[in-house]
Order: structure tokens, then sequence, then C-alpha cells
């Protein structure tokens, strides 16, 4: 192989390009008609590899001032992205320590709503339970007044009672007192007309002892006259009448029951006398 005619693999390992770069800047080439090898390959001419490596050079001057540009605007987006991420981050850092404090704010604030809650809560808690309490007390107060009004009024229901009670036994008290009056009255007009019968019986006593006095002189007037013998009163009989004799036994029987009589009368009034003072 000439000096002057290289393949395609070789002056792509020349240029340290691959052979697709070198096949790419053939298709700018004007001839179409191109040499090969003993195995087929494609064998460019010195002009043709002249041509190649200045495209190629060029190629390489505008990847290489593309890669300086790239890396200018590389190193400026990185400057920028470094600018732009340091402000971001210095953004950040003073979002994230206004985030910090208006968190920080936020906590304190809410530890103070939260301790005022609290504090609003126990407060009501304590004026809820001094509440109940004030209320327990008032329930209690009224219960214990209830009672107490309950309990004065069945006192005074049960004085009334009493009250009651007792008028009601002073008044019976009162009406036995008028019986008792009535009676009263009634024994003394039992008394005046006990006292008049025991006077007219004192009367009739007075007078029955003077019959019986009479009585009793007739009796033994007759006591003192000589009793007749046998025989003179057989005479006496057969001269007298039988009637007589017997009236006069008659008047002796009853006069001497006339006696007892008065003597008996004039006991039970002396007992009903001495009942009736006892």
């Amino acid at each position: 192989m000439s000096e002057n005619l290289k393949t395609i693999k070789e002056l792509a390992d020349e240029l340290g390009i691959t052979k697709q770069t070198v096949q790419y800047h053939i298709k700018n080439l004007p001839s179409k008609i191109r040499k090969k090898n003993s195995r087929g390959a494609i064998l460019l001419t010195k002009e043709e590899q002249n041509f190649i490596k200045s495209r190629v050079n060029k190629q390489s001057d505008r990847e290489q001032s593309d890669r300086e540009q790239s890396d200018r605007e590389q190193s400026d987006r990185e400057q920028s992205d470094r600018e732009q991420s340091d402000r971001e981050q210095s953004d950040r850092e003073q979002s994230d320590r206004e985030q910090s404090d208006r968190e920080q704010s936020d906590r304190e604030q809410s530890d103070r709503e939260q301790s005022d809650r609290e504090q609003s809560d126990r407060e009501q808690s304590d004026r809820e339970q001094s509440d109940r309490e004030q209320s327990d007390r008032e329930q209690s107060d009224r219960e214990q007044s209830d009672r107490e009004q309950s309990d004065r009024e069945q006192s005074d229901r049960e004085q009334s009672d009493r009250e009651q009670f007792y008028l009601e036994k002073i008044k019976i008290q009162e009406e036995q007192i008028e019986d008792f009056k009535e009676q009263r009255i009634e024994l003394r007009e039992q008394v005046k007309h006990l006292g008049v019968l025991l006077d007219q019986q004192q009367r009739l006593a007075l007078q029955d002892k003077k019959l019986l006095e009479e009585y009793k002189a007739e009796i033994n007037d007759l006591k003192a006259l000589k009793m007749p013998s046998q025989d003179t009163k057989e005479e006496q009989a057969n001269s007298q009448p039988q009637e007589e004799l017997e009236t006069l036994k008659e008047q002796i029987r009853a006069l001497n029951d006339k006696i007892k009589g008065q003597e008996q009368l004039n006991n039970q009034v002396s007992k009903k006398w001495y009942q009736f003072w006892k």
C-alpha cells in the first residue's frame, strides 16, 4: 500500500476520530469513485486525506471553540449557578432563618396561646368548680331552709294540733263544768227538795212519835188493868160480843205494825242524808 493512500480506519486512527466521522466527511468529497485495496477497504488519496483533515481540524477548531465557548458558558452558567445557588442558598438560609424565626415565633405564640388557653381553662375550671360549689352550697342551704321550713311547719301543725286538742279538751271540760254546774244546781234543788221533805218527814215523825207515845200510854193503861181469872174470863167472854174482842186485837196489831214502819222510815231517811253528805 502506498504511503499516500490510507484506509478509513487508518485515517481515523491517525486523526483520533471514529470511522463514522471519516465516513461522514467522505460524503462531502466531490469524486464518488473510490479505490479499494485487496480486502475491499476504501483507500483515500492524499488530497482526500487533506480535505478530511482540514474539515476535521475545522470541525475540531469549531468543536474546540464550541467547547471553550461551552466551557465559558458552562463556567458562566456554573458561576451564575453558583451565584444563583449562593443567592438561593442565602435566600433559603434567610428564608429558613425567617421560617425558623416565624416557627419559633409561632411556637412561642402557640405556647403563649396554649399557656393562655390552659390558664383560661384552669380559670374556667376554677370558676366552674367555684360555681358548682356555690350552687351546691345554695342547694344545701335551700334544702336546709326547706327542711327547717318543713320542720317549722310540722312543729306549727303539731302545735296547732296540740292547741286544737287542748281547746277541744278545754271545751269538753267547760261543757263538763257546765254539766257539773247544772248537776250542782239540780243537786241543790234536790237538797232543797230533800230538806223540805226532811222537814215534812221530821214533822210527821214528831207527830208519829207523839201518836206512838199516846198508843204506848194506852197500851200501858190496858196492860195495867187487872187481868180476871179463868172463870171470870169465860163469863166476860160470854157477856161481851166476840166481834169487839177481835176488833181490839186488830187495832193492837195495826198499831204495832205502824210503829215498826215508822221506825224503818226514820232509819232510811237518816241513811239517805248520810250518803248524800258523804
